[in-house]
């Protein structure tokens, strides 16, 4: 391929050497052969390339499909069962969950029914006892005043009074007894005519004498059964004072009101259970009813 090239070459050499410029008016054949001389020259030159070189692809061969080349799977078509593959498990029914019934709610109505007939009948309460007082109160004695101890004793005052009326009985301690710091008695009356005037009546049902007010003692009462009883008492164990000298000390008044519908005529209060205390100890002493005479 070499030798034609250089000869084609040298050929157009001798052209233009000899003639100056290649005679384009194609009037003879040596020139018309020349150029298809060339043209076969160019021809077997592009036909006669390298083997080595890489080939230029053809279009129509890419569109052709390679028979050896792998299939190109179809995204949208089924899959292809394989029969040597082991045949899935039978798909098994999920068994039924089963349906509990709701326990019912307890009606509270119907329990509180059944509590109420499994308690049995409460017993009957008791009539209230009546209250039985000592003898003595409300009663007058056949002798009015009663007679009077010649030794120290505890005297209930004698008053009038209308029924519905607010009436003070005064307490005194009688006799020679300079020692006397604390006194207690119980006060009994007769419940169908009169009853204390309440702590918080206007006089209340206990308050101090005199006397003990002058030697700063306390008095205190509060309704315990069937009497009114009163404490008087000291907090220095100072003794009781005897304000006139005349060894008649009022130490106490016992407020009560008389009932509405008390009959007329005196009713007695009657001392029980009287207690004198002395620096010493107990100081014997005796007691004396008093009485309000309802008119």
């Amino acid at each position: 391929m070499k030798h034609i090239v250089s000869l084609t070459a040298l050929g157009l050499l001798v052209s233009v050497g000899l003639t100056g410029c290649p005679d384009v008016s194609g009037s003879g054949d040596g020139d018309n052969d020349a150029m298809g001389v060339d043209r076969d020259a160019r021809a077997e030159g592009s036909g006669g390339m390298d083997t080595d070189a890489a080939p230029m692809p053809d279009p129509d061969a890419a569109s052709a499909p390679d028979p050896d080349a792998a299939p190109t799977p179809d995204p949208d078509a089924a899959p292809t069962p394989d029969p040597d593959a082991a045949p899935p498990p039978p798909e098994r029914d999920a068994a039924p969950m089963p349906e509990l019934d709701a326990a019912p709610m307890p009606d509270p109505d119907a329990a509180a029914e059944s509590d109420a007939a499994a308690e049995p009948d409460a017993a009957p309460e008791p009539d209230a006892a009546p209250m039985e007082c000592p003898g003595g109160g409300g009663a007058a004695p056949g002798e009015w005043p009663p007679p009077t101890p010649a030794g120290p004793h505890l005297l209930f005052g004698s008053v009038n009074g209308s029924p519905g009326e607010v009436v003070s009985v005064p307490v005194y301690l009688v006799g020679n007894i300079p020692q006397a710091v604390a006194l207690q008695w119980d006060a009994e009356f007769d419940w169908d005519v009169m009853a204390p005037n309440g702590p918080n009546g206007v006089p209340p049902e206990v308050s101090a004498g005199r006397d003990a007010v002058a030697s700063g003692h306390f008095v205190e009462g509060r309704v315990s059964r069937c009497f009114l009883r009163v404490l008087v008492f000291s907090l220095a164990n100072a003794a009781i004072a005897d304000v006139d000298g005349d060894q008649q000390r009022e130490v106490g008044v016992m407020t009560f009101r008389v009932d509405e519908d008390a009959a007329l005529g005196r009713t007695v209060i009657t001392p029980h259970d009287v207690t004198c205390g002395g620096l010493n100890g107990r100081i014997p002493c005796e007691a004396v009813a008093g009485s309000i005479l309802v008119e």
